[in-house]
């Protein structure tokens, strides 16, 4: 009796043979899922960055209303001259917690795509327009073509996005650079949709 109960209770363990094949199957799922995971996390990543991008761009209009429309030159404020643009907004208080024992400190704050690589801590992944605002002040309602015309990109961390032939620009969003355009509206964009964009 005690022996036909154990040989009842053996016959119902997998055999390694079933072990195999399930941990077969497992591992096959594995590997047509992580291409999609991997997608799914970057996609998060993009959408979290477009949120920066319209902070620092609400940012920007505030400072614009302060300054009769004027915006500062791409790298220096004519009146700062040590001044970055990104410093400037942090300084005059359009953007907040950035500053950290008296350093600037980017990392997880809107001057921070989470796609980002790099090892600096205070510099912004986004950078601005070079055609528009290279070293002078303009009227931002003196654009031609506000809707058509980039404003601030993903960028390699130089601050702007580099002129068309030494492009600075990063398409870190399954190929995609994010783009706020001058008219507020945000939109990923491939590298070869950028080149009208910048040259305006």
């Amino acid at each position: 009796m005690m022996r036909t109960e154990k040989n009842k209770l053996a016959g119902n363990g997998f055999s390694l043979l079933e072990l195999l094949i399930v941990v077969s199957i497992m591992s096959m799922l594995v590997a047509l899922l992580s291409p999609a995971l991997k997608t799914a996390r970057e996609q998060a990543k993009g959408i979290q960055c477009v949120g920066n991008l319209r902070q620092i761009g609400m940012a920007i209009n505030e400072y614009l209303h302060d300054y009769d429309g004027m915006w500062t030159a791409s790298l220096f404020a004519e009146t700062e001259p040590s001044c970055y643009w990104d410093r400037m907004l942090i300084g005059k208080g359009y953007v907040k917690n950035c500053l950290h024992g008296g350093f600037y400190w980017y990392r997880e704050t809107v001057m921070w795509c989470p796609s980002f690589k790099t090892n600096y801590k205070d510099v912004p992944a986004y950078g601005l327009n070079v055609y528009l605002f290279w070293n002078k002040w303009q009227k931002v309602d003196s654009i031609a073509d506000p809707a058509g015309t980039l404003l601030l990109a993903d960028c390699n961390g130089n601050r702007t996005t580099g002129a068309w032939s030494n492009p600075m620009l990063v398409y870190r969003h399954n190929g995609l650079a994010n783009v706020l355009f001058v008219d507020g509206h945000l939109e990923p964009r491939n590298m070869a949709d950028l080149k009208a964009t910048l040259v305006k």
